[in-house]
């Protein structure tokens, strides 16, 4: 197996845990809250946007997607992933002081660090999305320039078919 397909599986196995963590927190922060929905607009889209990136992530999985089908679609959840991260780490700023500040993290303090978790898990979404996307237009790259060199080669091949004395 080539390098940049391990690579490309790798980042979709990324894809799904960073997904799936964030799904989780954020659906434990909804099913906690008692807040009206109109509260919640920001948790519910980080809710959606997990959801469909989980749905991408496990869809590209499958062998059977080409990369050309699947670059528009890595680019449009790495920005929703990059909105997200913007919401979270908005909300982040009111109750837990700076978000890059981790000495604060402690068992005692479990929502802000569940919050962090968030934020950083969304940000390692949103790069993970955007690697994908550069991984796979590498690859469509490669097998472009494979492409041509197969046609290159047939015609050469035919030439020395019909006129043996051409090398």
């Amino acid at each position: 197996m080539e390098l940049s397909r391990i690579i490309y599986y790798i980042l979709r196995v990324l894809q799904v845990a960073s997904g799936t963590i964030v799904a989780g927190i954020t659906g434990f922060f909804l099913y906690q809250s008692n807040a009206s929905t109109w509260d919640l607009g920001r948790f519910i889209y980080i809710e959606a946007a997990a959801s469909l990136s989980l749905l991408m992530a496990i869809l590209f999985l499958l062998p059977y997607t080409d990369a050309f089908i699947q670059i528009p679609f890595d680019i449009v959840v790495s920005l929703l992933w990059w909105v997200t991260f913007g919401l979270l780490f908005n909300f982040l700023g009111f109750p837990c002081e700076w978000v890059f500040e981790w000495m604060d993290v402690s068992p005692f303090d479990q929502q802000c660090g569940k919050l962090k978790a968030d934020v950083a898990f969304s940000f390692t979404a949103a790069i993970v999305w955007m690697a994908s996307a550069i991984v796979n237009i590498l690859i469509l790259r490669r097998e472009g320039r494979q492409e041509d060199t197969d046609v290159t080669n047939h015609y050469r091949q035919r030439e020395m078919r019909r006129n043996p004395s051409v090398v």
